[in-house]
C-alpha cells in the first residue's frame, strides 16, 4: 500500500514538473518579429532587426567576430550574412529587402575606441529567395558582391 502511494506521488511530481517547465511558444505575428526570430536562430552574433526607411525594408545589425586575419574576418562576415539570409528565406516573412550591417570595434588615430559599421550590403527579398544556399561559397565576400542588390561596402581597414 505504501509502495503504491509513493509511486502515485512520484508520478504526480513528475507530471507537475513536466507541465511547469513547458512554455507555449508564440509565433511572431509581425514581419519585423518574424525576421528577428529568423536571424536569432542563425549563427550571427547579437543580430538586431529594425525597420528601414521604406516599407518592407529591414536593417539587420550584427557583431562581426574578430579573427586571426582580415581574410578570416571577411569570411566570417560572409558566412553570417548567408546564414541569416537563409533563415529569413525559411521564415514566413518575405521582406522587400534586407540590409545587413556588421559592426566591429574601431580605434581612431588618437587611440579612441568606438563601435562602427565595417560592412554593409542590401539584398532584395527576391534575391534572398533565389539563392541556393547548399550550392554557393558562403565564405566569399566577392560572391556576396556579385549578388548584392546595393553597393557592398567594406571598411578599407579590412
Amino acid at each position: 500500500m505504501i509502495r503504491v502511494a509513493i509511486a502515485v506521488i512520484g508520478c504526480l511530481l513528475a507530471l507537475a514538473a513536466c507541465g511547469s517547465s513547458s512554455k507555449p511558444t508564440v509565433e511572431p505575428t509581425t514581419p519585423l518579429g518574424q525576421i528577428q526570430a529568423a536571424v536569432d536562430s542563425s549563427s550571427a552574433d547579437s543580430p538586431k532587426v529594425t525597420n528601414g526607411k521604406r516599407t518592407g525594408l529591414y536593417v539587420v545589425t550584427f557583431k562581426v567576430h574578430d579573427n586571426l586575419s582580415s581574410g578570416m574576418i571577411k569570411a566570417g562576415i560572409a558566412m553570417d550574412v548567408y546564414d541569416m539570409a537563409k533563415h529569413v528565406k525559411e521564415s514566413s516573412a518575405m521582406p522587400v529587402a534586407v540590409e545587413f550591417r556588421g559592426t566591429f570595434p574601431l580605434v581612431d588615430q588618437y587611440g579612441n575606441k568606438s563601435t562602427g559599421v565595417i560592412f554593409q550590403e542590401m539584398l532584395l527579398g527576391s534575391t534572398i529567395d533565389r539563392i541556393n544556399y547548399d550550392n554557393i561559397d558562403t565564405t566569399s565576400l566577392t560572391g556576396l558582391e556579385n549578388i548584392s542588390d546595393g553597393k557592398l561596402k567594406v571598411n578599407p581597414t579590412l
